[in-house]
């Protein structure tokens, strides 16, 4: 007895799936001739595929995180001052989002 829409099963796929499109590729970027980012494992490996407007996408994110971070420690500084009725914790708060943000760019972007 046959079943109807039953497509038997390959190893790659787990019993109870759904079956995979044939002409559709498993691995849309091996049809680009790029690296899968699977195999490259980092979020800024994959932005590399993007070409020509990975520098643009390096360099705005970079610049949004230089420019929020002491913004936002600047902010809760001046928060804490008006609470505390103090004038210094705003500077240390600029400071400290530079700090921040500097981290956290050299964590994304500077390690290899």
């Amino acid at each position: 007895m046959s079943d109807l829409g039953h497509v038997a099963s390959s190893e790659s796929e787990p019993e109870g799936a759904f079956p995979r499109d044939p002409t559709v590729p498993a691995d849309p970027l091996q049809v680009s001739g790029q690296e899968s980012p699977s195999a490259t494992g980092t979020a800024a490996a994959v932005m590399r595929g993007a070409g020509e407007f990975y520098g643009d996408a390096v360099a705005s994110t970079v610049i949004a995180y230089l420019i929020t971070g002491p913004a936002l420690f600047g902010g809760v500084g001046w928060l804490i001052d008006q609470w505390l009725g103090t004038s210094f914790i705003v500077g240390v708060g600029i400071i400290a989002g530079m700090i921040m943000s500097v981290y956290v760019i050299w964590v994304r972007y500077g390690r290899p």
